[in-house]
């Protein structure tokens, strides 16, 4: 989805919102109604409401059956997402979290052990539904090829690569946290911090958003406080180097098909696309 389509999609979407009213009962008459567009925000899903109770975060969601799943996960995680307030069709409410801020690095660093527990905690939940994948990786890897991202002798290279890769690892699939970095967390003064992508829970490997995690924060003391949290609530010892190794070029993999779909941090990705082949030569 290209950004054009992400700013078309946000205007279908707010049309809905103000022809279906949701949480009505709730919000009562709406003030304001503004779009959340950013850089670690590109559905075109998210709006900032404003009435006369306060300002909350509205998603809509493609559709009923998929806000029923989001929904699950925000009861089921209170205390990783912010305030839920409830579902109404496919439209889910949640808190705003002013007086929250995005992370910097320090941050991000600070609270390693913090988020080592969180991660654990989700970890920790089995799949609520079927994820194959050799496919989620190999349905990704053949976009890359088909819109000339990559050649042919790369993607042979990558999904060999991968094969072997995954020939050293124990496969664990439970419910993952994507895309985890400082730009889908907020913070507040007394460094509470939470995840705020209420569609970046899904069934993956166990382990996945770690590994992607982990290479940022980059610092060997952050590293071991990230660890020792998650090993408060759950067992990290599968989270070996042959095990990131793979999470790694699974994720590069991932992250290098959003960005160029998608249109965004196409610098980053040209990054990747090189750490991509340096990876698999």
């Amino acid at each position: 989805m290209r950004m054009d389509s992400v700013h078309r999609r946000s205007a279908e979407n707010l049309e809905s919102v103000k022809n279906d009213r949701p949480f009505a009962h709730f919000l009562g008459e709406i003030q304001s109604i503004e779009p959340l567009i950013a850089s670690n925000a590109l559905s075109g899903n998210a709006f900032f409401v404003a009435c006369a109770s306060g300002k909350y975060k509205l998603r809509v969601c493609d559709s009923e059956a998929r806000a029923k799943t989001i929904e699950d996960n925000l009861r089921r995680f209170p205390n990783i997402f912010p305030k839920f307030y409830g579902r109404d069709g496919r439209y889910i409410l949640t808190e705003a979290l002013v007086g929250y801020r995005g992370l910097t690095n320090d941050d991000l660093r600070r609270s390693a052990r913090k988020i080592g527990r969180l991660c654990a905690e989700v970890n920790s939940a089995e799949a609520n539904a079927d994820h194959d994948h050799r496919q989620f990786f190999i349905t990704r890897i053949a976009k890359l090829l088909h819109r000339g991202i990559i050649d042919r002798e790369l993607h042979d290279r990558v999904l060999g690569r991968y094969e072997q890769s995954l020939d050293r690892v124990t496969v664990r699939i439970s419910l993952d946290m994507n895309d985890l970095h400082k730009g889908n967390f907020m913070i507040d003064k007394d460094d509470n911090i939470l995840f705020i992508d209420e569609e970046g829970i899904n069934p993956r490997m166990r382990g996945q958003g770690v590994a992607k995690l982990l290479r940022a924060i980059g610092h060997e003391d952050e590293y071991r406080e990230f660890m020792a949290g998650y090993n408060e609530v759950a067992d990290g010892s599968f989270l070996t180097p042959e095990y990131l190794a793979h999470m790694h070029l699974v994720e590069l993999v991932r992250t290098i098909n959003f960005k160029t779909e998608v249109g965004v941090n196409l610098d980053r990705a040209q990054k990747d696309l090189d750490e991509l082949r340096k990876f698999c030569a």
